[in-house]
């Protein structure tokens, strides 16, 4: 088509005004013809000089727009069609608003044009297309809470409840920067209702960010939300490092400020680190751990120095050899050697020379069972090398 025997009706506004998709096309064929006869700079100073009079149909922005980027003027072009969309939004023109979008996102991805995107598509109303249009947007702004909120409202319109889930899990962590702690709970009562386990652990991950910011009341109720469907299926031990530090952050404002935390606490040391021990019972209450009466921050503290020599570790002295650990209550160790059952230690000085033993070790079997190594000694000695 002949550059200049259709420009000036465009310009006018007599042609191509409503931009519809053969519009569109017929303007894009005309750019590109004007590239290939050398006439972009042109059709660029014809459209901007008629930009400038204002009252411009939509052709001429979307025209000064295709022959800005074949020029390789990617920003002048991309400028633009978003005016070009402020525009069509103004107008609801939301057709062409989603094409004007759609090329400003290719040539660059900004907010604006996401926004834009999506606008387009909720004034559509079209699926999956408006889904589609928030994923693209979503893409390119992850950090925008509202607009992964509205994401996350036409999934679950669209019949999509998993991806919705999942969506709202990710946004955990905003919810909690921004104190949206009211938003936070219902995702929490969404993910029990569908017992979205996944979904609940990102919630209990989360709640040290709320303890954090002194909302202490707010952290409880999302713990007692979303952590007994996680410690029904044995789970709770994967949160146990996030409830120690749910329990650091409360405790920062006294120990009793702790205390609504330590049902949950012991339960995840139970089904966590609890289950690596010998027997976490004796751990447990020589710590006063799963003692409402002492003081939570140190009977926690209490735990974990117990737990590095607990009741029925096997150990190995460098003088009596190996034994077991029978009693500890954090200041002494009580160990039974071969030589010296019954041999107590200072809490420090059993840490500094006890070393723990795997129960299949053959310095511990010569303690435990002795006569038995004799005998496959003896009987069996390939087994027993």
């Amino acid at each position: 088509m002949p550059v200049r025997d259709d420009l000036p009706p465009i310009l006018r506004g007599e042609m191509y005004a409503e931009l519809t998709p053969e519009a569109r096309t017929v303007l894009e064929a005309l750019a590109a013809e004007a590239a290939v006869n050398d006439q972009t700079a042109m059709v660029r100073d014809e459209c901007a000089a008629r930009l400038k009079q204002g009252g411009q149909s939509p052709a001429v922005d979307y025209l000064l727009a295709a022959a800005c980027a074949l020029r390789g003027e990617r920003e002048r072009a991309l400028q633009t069609l978003l005016a070009l969309g402020e525009r069509l939004q103004q107008a609801e023109r939301w057709e062409p608003l989603a094409a004007v979008a759609e090329r400003a996102l290719e040539l660059e991805e900004t907010a604006a044009g996401a926004h834009l995107l999506v606008r387009a598509h909720e004034g559509l109303q079209k699926e999956p297309e408006r889904v589609d249009a928030l994923w693209r947007a979503w893409r390119v702004l992850p950090e925008d809470l509202e607009l992964g909120l509205l994401l996350a409202v036409r999934l679950g319109d669209s019949g999509q409840p998993s991806e919705r889930r999942a969506l709202l899990a990710e946004l955990a962590p905003r919810f909690a920067a921004e104190g949206r702690y009211a938003g936070l709970e219902e995702a929490a009562l969404e993910f029990v209702e569908h017992l979205d386990l996944e979904a609940l652990r990102r919630v209990v991950e989360v709640v040290p960010q709320v303890a954090a910011q002194g909302a202490l009341n707010e952290a409880k109720t999302l713990l007692d939300v979303a952590f007994p469907p996680l410690a029904s299926a044995q789970q709770a031990g994967d949160v146990e490092a996030t409830l120690r530090e749910i329990v650091r952050q409360a405790a920062a404002d006294g120990p009793a400020a702790a205390e609504p935390f330590r049902a949950a606490l012991v339960e995840s040391i139970r089904q966590g680190s609890g289950r690596r021990l010998p027997d976490p019972a004796p751990v447990l209450a020589n710590s006063g751990l799963d003692d409402p009466l002492s003081p939570l921050p140190a009977a926690l503290e209490r735990f974990d120095a117990i737990a590095a020599l607990p009741p029925g570790r096997a150990v190995l002295h460098g003088s009596f050899g190996a034994g077991r650990v029978t009693r500890d209550d954090g200041e002494s160790v009580i160990i039974d050697f071969t030589r010296s059952p019954g041999h107590r230690m200072p809490y420090a000085a059993a840490r500094r020379s006890l070393t723990p033993l795997a129960e299949d070790d053959l310095r511990l079997l010569r303690f435990t069972q002795g006569p038995e190594l004799e005998r496959m000694r003896r009987e069996e000695p390939e087994e027993f090398l």
